[in-house]
């Protein structure tokens, strides 16, 4: 691991892909995504910088994870390598910014493309494996785990294209909140809108759902309840409003709040 670079080697580099993200935490004691990102790519442009046909193994992101690790604590190893489990890719911010250095090397024709599919995993040794997978379109995953969110037709699109890589990373032990965390639009207003192309990919009937006509089919069921909670008077209420077309989650919380 000689090519790589150290603990002190990193504290006095001086690049500001380095120096800025450092001086940051130095700060505030955290770091930002964009942070994490500058950081990956310092950290793998160095190493494939030597030797840009070098291909990393497992046990070579996990070392360079515990440098990250150890210059900046309140930082997790999983954030920048999850290795490869039950057939899913592994994913991480070293491994993004690996996968697409040597996509741009591959296009300019300084390293030749391996065709594997997603997820093939070649055990060279106890600790070695081959994760180049080319079929990852790593540019759509730079944009959904960035923080430019002024043209979200891209992000939307971007995340379609990242819908199989995703739904393998969610058959892995991430929690929700890591998931979160990994795609900042999420946490955004708008965020809702990705986890409502998700349900589409999953379930397209849901898309012909017509929530105004399948409330209508159990209005009778709902007023009845409504009379055994309180009286005629509100449930006549309920249903003057359901007709009048008021969106329904309004109406339905206006009314919970009256009857509690």
């Amino acid at each position: 691991m000689d090519v790589f670079p150290t603990k002190d080697s990193l504290t006095v580099t001086e690049s500001f892909e380095f120096i800025i993200p450092f001086a940051y935490y130095d700060t505030n004691e955290c770091l930002e995504e964009e942070h994490r990102g500058k950081l990956s790519r310092y950290i793998i442009h160095s190493v494939l910088g030597k030797n840009h046909e070098r291909k990393l193994n497992k046990d070579d992101f996990k070392h360079l994870s515990s440098i990250l690790v150890e210059l900046f604590p309140t930082e997790v190893e999983s954030t920048y390598f999850v290795p490869s489990t039950r057939g899913c890719v592994p994913t991480g911010k070293l491994y993004s910014s690996y996968l697409n250095l040597r996509n741009s090397l591959v296009k300019v024709g300084l390293i030749g493309r391996e065709a594997r599919r997603v997820g093939h995993v070649l055990e060279q040794n106890d600790s070695s494996m081959d994760i180049f997978g080319p079929t990852i379109d790593t540019d759509a995953m730079e944009i959904i785990e960035g923080n430019d969110f002024n043209d979200k037709n891209a992000i939307e699109s971007a995340w379609k294209r990242t819908y199989d890589i995703r739904e393998e990373i969610l058959k892995t032990e991430i929690c929700t909140i890591d998931y979160v965390n990994k795609y900042p639009y999420l946490r955004t207003p708008a965020g809702y809108e990705l986890f409502l192309i998700d349900a589409y990919e999953r379930a397209p009937e849901i898309r012909e759902l017509n929530l105004h006509y399948s409330i209508s089919k159990i209005c009778s069921k709902i007023i009845r309840k409504a009379k055994q909670i309180r009286n005629e008077a509100t449930a006549s209420d309920i249903l003057k409003q359901y007709e009048n077309g008021l969106f329904i989650s309004d109406m339905y919380a206006a009314q919970m709040k009256n009857i509690a």
